[in-house]
């Protein structure tokens, strides 16, 4: 195995191990084909059938630098507005 897909698999499970102790479910796709690498998800709110989720890219490093830099286009960044409506269920307020 790649020493980069094997630091990728490392930073993946890391983001699963969080996910999971905050009580959410992962997925990950069969094919990397739009630049995701999990999919987060919570149940409902009361019970619907609507569960919010969230879809990441997961970025790591090797070393241990001062500083790191990644280059995110706006369109891909979750506002803390478009994760409040997530966690209450607003799926149309998350899209916004």
């Amino acid at each position: 195995m790649h020493k980069n897909v094997h630091q990728g698999l490392h930073g993946e499970g890391f983001i699963q191990a969080l996910a999971c102790a905050g009580g959410f479910t992962t997925a990950r796709a069969n094919l990397d084909i739009d630049g995701v690498d999990l999919q987060i998800a919570s149940a409902g709110p009361r019970g619907t059938v609507r569960s919010p989720k969230i879809e990441v890219q997961v970025k790591s490093v090797s070393a241990h630098p001062d500083s790191v830099t990644v280059r995110v286009p706006l369109r891909n960044l979750l506002t803390v507005a478009a994760m409040r409506c997530l966690l209450d269920g607003d799926l149309e307020g998350a899209a916004r």
